[in-house]
C-alpha cells in the first residue's frame, strides 16, 4: 500500500505542478469521506478508497486535487458540470474514463470501455 500512495502523492504533486497551482497538503486518513479544504489547502484520501482497486484509488485523488483547479483557475465549485470535464479531461491522461451517476462515478472504465471497477472501487473481476 505504500507504493500506491507514493503513486497517488506523485501523480497529485503532478496535476498541481502542471495546472499551476498553490501546494496542497495530501494526506491519508482512516475516515469515512474524502474532502478537498480550499481555505486550508488540504486533501483528505480515506484508507479505504486506496484498499479498494488502483483505479479507483487514482480517481479518488484525481477527484479531489479538481476541486482546487475549478476553484483556483475557472471559479466554479463542487460538482458542476465544469467540475466533471476537469476531473474527466485528467482522468484520461490515466487511461481511466468515468462513467457517471449523478456527481460520483456508476463505475470507471478504461479508454476502450472495459470495466476497472464499480460500485465505490469494488473490483471488476473478468471470467
Amino acid at each position: 500500500m505504500d507504493n500506491l500512495k507514493q503513486y497517488l502523492y506523485q501523480i497529485a504533486k503532478d496535476i498541481i505542478k502542471n495546472n499551476d497551482l498553490e501546494d496542497i497538503t495530501i494526506k491519508f486518513k482512516n475516515v469515512r469521506r474524502g474532502s478537498a479544504r480550499n481555505r486550508t489547502r488540504k486533501i483528505t484520501i480515506p484508507i479505504w478508497a486506496i484498499q479498494k482497486s488502483r483505479a479507483f484509488a487514482i480517481y479518488y485523488t484525481i477527484h479531489e486535487v479538481s476541486h482546487f483547479i475549478v476553484n483556483d483557475k475557472l471559479g466554479g465549485g463542487g460538482h458542476c458540470e465544469l467540475f466533471k470535464q476537469v476531473e474527466t479531461t485528467i482522468l484520461e491522461k490515466y487511461y481511466i474514463k468515468p462513467v457517471y451517476k449523478k456527481a460520483y462515478p456508476k463505475y470507471l472504465t478504461d479508454l476502450n470501455g472495459n470495466k476497472l471497477c464499480g460500485n465505490f472501487g469494488k473490483e471488476i473481476i473478468s471470467v
